[in-house]
């Protein structure tokens, strides 16, 4: 592994999403039979993703994710996030909570993270991508494409992009309105998008709750219907599909 320099590792900064893989490097990294190449293009694409459990998750011993999955998952979701970031530059204050690490609180240090996966400022501060907002936002609306019975063009507004964000004052509700929306136009289902919204792996890592409390506002006012169905779960039903207590 490339000892990083500061925030970057090979050109790119950590959490911010520049790399991602193009059809044909894919295409060729289905080929590859070094495990070894493989799973360091997954590393590099997990620095860029601000992955901080990234030696665990792309271990090739790892049955249920690995090498391969994870770095066509990092790549797909790294690129999304630069597609919302551009549709985000139509609304500047919303872009800059996409764009810039903000600051730990002093009572939430960091939580679980490996040292090799993590520059030294993971301890001090979140980048765009390792934070709930920017962890959930692209997987999310990957959800919504996925899971539509129509073509991207013609979904219904309150799915599309500029829309949403022309309505959101932050990001934290832009993700809300997101994820209402997702769950009311498409077929995707309340835990699946939770599993995103509300991600408890992102909490433990992060061990950000002020910024889930906040979330959590502004899904009770912008995504009531999926609150419903949240606030419907048993506490094993949020185990069992990795969604957060709150």
């Amino acid at each position: 592994m490339e000892i990083a320099s500061g925030d970057y590792r090979n050109g790119h900064r950590f959490g911010f999403g520049t790399y991602s893989l193009s059809d044909h490097e894919t295409h060729q990294l289905n080929l590859t039979r070094d495990t070894e190449v493989v799973r360091q293009t997954a590393l590099n694409l997990a620095w860029s993703h601000g992955c901080p459990i990234a030696l665990e998750l792309t271990d090739p011993a790892n049955t249920e994710y690995g090498p391969i999955a994870m770095a066509k998952r990092y790549s797909e979701v790294n690129q999304w996030f630069r597609y919302i970031q551009a549709k985000g530059k139509r609304n500047p204050f919303l872009c800059r909570g996409l764009t810039v690490p903000t600051l730990r609180l002093a009572n939430e240090p960091v939580g679980h993270y490996e040292e090799e996966s993590v520059p030294p400022s993971h301890k001090t501060h979140i980048a765009p991508m390792t934070g709930i907002v920017g962890y959930a936002l692209p997987r999310i609306f990957i959800e919504s494409i996925n899971a539509q019975t129509r073509r991207y063009w013609d979904e219904p507004e309150h799915l599309r992009l500029p829309y949403l964000i022309s309505k959101s004052q932050r990001v934290d509700e832009l993700l809300a309105r997101l994820s209402e929306s997702t769950f009311i136009y498409t077929k995707a289902r309340a835990t699946s998008i939770l599993h995103h919204t509300l991600a408890v792996g992102v909490l433990t890592e992060e061990n950000c709750r002020t910024a889930f409390e906040n979330l959590a506002n502004q899904l009770s006012e912008h995504a009531p219907f999926l609150m419903r169905e949240y606030n419907h779960l048993s506490p094993t039903d949020k185990q069992a599909h990795g969604i957060a207590e709150l």
